[in-house]
């Protein structure tokens, strides 16, 4: 994704292809930083970043704030 290097935090393997993971909040953070308000960055992920797919592979964004809801 472009201009998230700060929001990179790793990679994963899905479905035998190496992806690029970002950090959710990170995500936010660079596009706040940009002069975006909170909630157009949420509007701006969902609709640009969250429903897009750019093919084998497209990068997995990870939620680290929820995921302690996941038991």
């Amino acid at each position: 994704m472009d201009a998230m290097d700060s929001a990179l935090v790793g990679t994963a393997t899905v479905m035998g292809n190496t992806v690029a993971v970002y950090d959710y909040e990170a995500v936010l953070k660079v596009l706040t930083d940009s002069g975006m308000s909170r909630g157009d960055a949420i509007d701006f992920y969902c609709f640009n970043i969250e429903c897009s797919f750019v093919g084998r592979f497209t990068p997995v964004v990870v939620d680290f704030t929820s995921a302690g809801h996941m038991r």
